[in-house]
Order: structure tokens, then C-alpha cells, then sequence
């Protein structure tokens, strides 16, 4: 028995077969192992986890299917109650790789993308919004040209493909304004 110690007490990590996939199981600390022996894998192995789009997952195998799935998902649906209007799991803390049970919890759709905006892990600002034409670069290279000529404004314009006004905007600091 595995146990890890949360907040100033012991918890005893728990296991619970996976309904679709009866081969393997899932811990309330977010390990998956395998119950079952064949020829790749021997039953008790904890199966080794990598990443997709920054959450942690697993492969899984059955006869004449393969599947991978998010550890997070497996973690919640086997521990956590689902309130009806819910449907993806969210990471309290906001670490995608923190996946044991006391970090997870159901919620609606638009209040994973608020819970995001407000943790900052969905910030689409500057060069991650995926909209953006401009580079933080290109951004300080507008604002270190002075004089900002109209001819200058249309030169810098036509050489990253925006507009003349956005090139206004961004030496104004009227937008990108992280960007000093």
C-alpha cells in the first residue's frame, strides 16, 4: 500500500478498476496499472505516462484496440460524483500534471476556460494569441523607431503585414502593452 502525506495527515492511495478498459486501473494519485499479464505487460505494472498537449496520459491495449487517454479524466471519472451540466475536469491548482484527487474536479466547459483565464493558462496574449501578425520583436522595433513618419509608419506596416493604424497603435502602446 502506497501513502502519501496531504496537509499534515497520511492518505492511503486507493485503486479502482477502469470500466471500459477491465485490464487496468486507476489510483486516487493519478498512477494507472495494468491487473491483467500478456505478452507486453505483467499484471501490477504501473504503466508509464507521457505527455499530450501538457497533460500527463497512457496507452492503453486490448485485443484488436489501442487507445490513449488523459490521466485526469481517468482519475475523475472513477473518483469524483459528476454534477449533471458537467463535462471536462478541471485542474484546481491549474498544473496540468497534478493529478491527484483532491486537485480535480468536475466543471462546465465555460467554467474551465474562466478557471483558465483566471490561473492564466489560457492567456492568448501577444505572440500566443494565434490571430497575432506581429512579433514582440517586431513590436519593439516599432516603438525604437523615432521620428514615427508617415512614410516610416507605412514602411514598417508593409514590412509585418499589418496596418498603418495598428502600426499606430503599438507606438502609442495603445495595444501590446506588456511589451515595453
Amino acid at each position: 500500500m502506497r501513502y502519501l502525506l496531504v496537509e499534515g495527515c497520511v492518505v492511503e492511495e486507493q485503486w479502482k478498476q477502469i470500466s471500459d478498459w477491465p485490464h487496468y486501473a486507476v489510483s486516487t494519485h493519478g498512477r494507472i496499472k495494468r491487473l491483467t499479464t500478456v505478452k507486453s505487460g505483467r499484471a501490477g505494472a504501473i504503466l508509464s505516462q507521457f505527455f499530450v498537449c501538457g497533460y500527463p496520459s497512457v496507452n492503453f491495449t486490448d485485443v484488436g484496440r489501442r487507445r490513449s487517454l488523459r490521466v485526469h479524466r481517468l482519475v475523475a471519472e472513477a473518483f469524483l460524483e459528476r454534477p449533471e451540466g458537467t463535462t471536462e475536469v478541471n485542474h484546481i491548482d491549474a498544473s496540468r500534471s497534478n493529478n491527484h484527487i483532491s486537485n480535480l474536479e468536475w466543471v462546465s466547459a465555460s467554467g474551465n476556460r474562466k478557471h483558465g483565464y483566471d490561473h492564466g493558462a489560457n492567456d492568448a496574449e501577444g505572440e500566443r494569441n494565434g490571430h497575432s501578425k506581429l512579433t514582440e520583436h517586431g513590436v519593439r522595433e516599432i516603438r525604437l523607431r523615432r521620428p514615427l513618419t508617415k512614410s516610416a509608419q507605412v514602411e514598417l506596416a508593409t514590412r509585418h503585414c499589418v496596418s498603418v493604424a495598428t502600426v499606430r497603435d503599438v507606438a502609442a502602446k495603445r495595444t501590446w502593452k506588456h511589451i515595453d
